[in-house]
């Protein structure tokens, strides 16, 4: 082996420990972190995350289910309110024909001497 290729493999060699060594400092910072390592304290950690957890859905589920009536409740409504809408309409004079707005012509255009 050569002068370089021995340097090159010590230096990875290097990396590799430094980076192993940054991964078991992260993991038990990470674990740290985390909280308990008593086992018990972190089963009764986790089951409270899950309770939670569990308890934050059915708030979902209720407001989704409340947004819902809400939204088939805004429907109805307008749907009233066009048939009474309707009903004023029908009463009044109506035209079947749209109406444009009248514009005078410009000079140059469909002008006839």
């Amino acid at each position: 082996m050569s002068f370089l290729t021995v340097t090159f493999c010590v230096f990875v060699l290097d990396r590799d420990k430094y980076t192993q060594e940054q991964i078991d400092k992260l993991q038990q910072e990470a674990i740290q972190n985390m909280g308990h390592q008593n086992h018990k304290q972190k089963v009764k950690y986790v089951n409270s995350l899950k309770q939670e957890n569990i308890t934050l859905h059915q708030k979902y589920q209720e407001s989704q289910e409340e947004v819902f009536r809400q939204t088939a409740l805004a429907k109805k409504y307008k749907q009233r309110l066009d048939v009474l809408e309707g009903g004023k309409s029908t009463t009044q004079k109506t035209d079947s024909k749209p109406r444009t707005a009248k514009v005078p012509l410009k000079e140059g255009r469909n002008h006839r001497p």
